[in-house]
């Protein structure tokens, strides 16, 4: 049962694949970080969480330990000489399952939408925004007034009536009126932030959806018919990282990252599966694959905080100062995209809905 608690998200045998060294069923592996030196532990202890699919009273590792048993085989008959290509269903599914189950993934989610509510924030505060709430309450008084004065004797009603006639009073009032309603967004705006960092919400939403995601993989759907390369090819290189994102594609402008980005147009797929081994998925007959150096730098850029090795460099060392540095999911630019819809348009949305009440 403590087994069962104790969640790869980055399957064991994979990693077993880059051990540094073996006795009997156990073996090693090498983990470097941002922030300390390498450490060789067992792949038992590695890109390991507790609970990180739920608890054993789901099931859900049980489920895992079955699919994996079959990743492995589908692996092992490659290393035996079997084509990739003739692999090719069992490849997909083992490239899919990676894709959605690692830490990497969920961190990178929750970093995502933390990043979108604090831009959709900045945005709502903007001096657009403001200048239409500005300009809402200026041209809407008078039926604001009404809705306020309502409750009044019919004697001070008049009274009331009377006195926005005069263009000094409605000033004198306006104005207030207008810098208050410039002040709110901004109060709105750091109590939204203070809320950002001191709620789990962000972090629970993502693990729920990841598990649901992994457990209709598991259980329902399987992959996606989208996710169909043309082709696989596993190439013999150079010695290679495995990163805790582990699967990562490429699109044909350059850009790398999850396939899961928002714009993701992925003509190649990447997983190292052994130190000499990187198994790659193409969606045509033309593209080329990236060397060695190139694969282990985007490896380590797209991973959240650890990659892995079976020894130790100069070179492994200097990777391990890459890692976190790139956007797997959306960057600054998208994220600015996303949300750059202009100030005045979403001003003029909110006074439409503060009219429709």
């Amino acid at each position: 049962m403590a087994d069962r608690r104790r969640n790869h998200f980055v399957p064991r045998f994979l990693l077993s694949r880059f051990a540094s060294r073996a006795a009997g069923k156990k073996s090693w592996i090498w983990q470097l970080s941002r922030d300390r030196e390498p450490i060789e532990i067992s792949t038992r202890d590695a890109a390991v969480a507790t609970d990180f699919y739920g608890g054993p009273e789901t099931g859900f590792e049980d489920a895992l330990a079955v699919a994996e048993t079959r990743f492995s085989r589908t692996l092992s008959a490659i290393d035996s000489g079997e084509a990739a290509q003739d692999q090719a269903e069992g490849l997909r599914e083992l490239v899919w399952n990676l894709a959605v189950r690692t830490r990497a993934l969920r961190k990178q989610f929750e970093n995502v939408a933390g990043r979108l509510a604090a831009k959709a924030i900045e945005t709502v505060t903007s001096k657009g925004v403001g200048d239409a709430l500005a300009q809402y309450i200026r041209s809407d008084l008078d039926r604001l007034m009404d809705e306020g004065i309502s409750g009044l004797s019919p004697g001070e009603q008049v009274f009331a009536r009377a006195s926005l006639k005069d263009s000094t009073v409605r000033e004198a009032m306006l104005g207030p009126a207008e810098e208050l309603i410039r002040f709110l967004p901004r109060l709105f705006s750091a109590h939204a932030f203070d809320m950002l960092g001191s709620q789990s919400g962000l972090q629970d939403a993502s693990e729920q959806g990841q598990v649901e995601g992994l457990s209709r993989l598991l259980e329902e759907i399987g992959v996606p018919d989208s996710f169909a390369p043309l082709r696989w090819e596993v190439c013999s290189t150079a010695p290679l990282v495995l990163g805790d994102i582990g699967v990562w594609a490429a699109t044909e402008d350059g850009g790398v990252g999850s396939l899961f980005h928002r714009k993701n147009s992925w003509h190649s797929v990447y997983l190292p599966i052994s130190a000499s081994q990187l198994l790659v998925a193409f969606r045509d007959s033309r593209t080329s694959v990236m060397d060695a150096e190139k694969v282990n730098l985007v490896s380590a850029e797209l991973s959240w905080s650890h990659i892995y090795c079976s020894e130790i460099s100069d070179s492994f060392r200097s990777l391990a100062l890459a890692i976190g540095r790139g956007d797997p999911i959306m960057s600054d630019p998208d994220l600015a995209e996303l949300v750059s819809e202009d100030d005045r348009q979403i001003g003029e949305e909110i006074v439409r809905r503060l009219r429709e009440r």
